[in-house]
């Protein structure tokens, strides 16, 4: 446009009939706002030139051994302080299952099968020898513990 159309044409009217709506003009005879110039797509991510790159690790299989040595430590420590002989027998299966899985593979779940497995032991023994000496304690004072037994 040269100067004299842009001192007639002020806030994007059209010269001429007001009726006239060219493309740049909306109905209501005032200009359409101004496009931003389109911004070049950047890339999100985050690149540092002294780390190395990290490659995504393959992920983890669970471990059957060490999901069955956790599941007879929990037993055992539950069944250890009702059933005795039960959780010491759930106990030592969680303990074999427990190396077993360690020697294939190291894992967490593994090593927490182990302990649950000698808490539940540990527990047992201690539950056991609580009543042998509740027992005796109770027969020496002339109770009768055969109806107990």
């Amino acid at each position: 446009m040269d100067d004299q159309n842009l001192q007639n044409n002020s806030y994007g009217q059209s010269e001429g009939n007001p009726a006239d709506v060219n493309a740049t003009t909306n109905a209501f005879g005032m200009g359409e706002p101004p496009v931003a110039p389109e911004q070049p797509m950047y890339n999100n991510t985050y690149s540092n030139t002294y780390e190395q790159p990290v490659t995504p690790s393959e992920p983890q299989k669970n471990d059957t051994l060490a999901i069955v040595s956790l599941i007879l430590g929990i037993a055992a420590i539950v069944f250890g302080c009702c059933v005795t002989y039960l959780g010491i027998a759930l106990g030592v299966g969680g303990i074999i299952c427990s190396i077993m899985s360690k020697k294939k593979q190291k894992s967490g779940m593994a090593t927490a099968g182990l302990v649950c497995s000698i808490i539940g032991i540990v527990l047992a023994v201690i539950w056991i020898v609580f009543s042998v000496a509740l027992m005796g304690w109770l027969a020496a004072a002339g109770f009768d513990i055969s109806s107990l037994m």
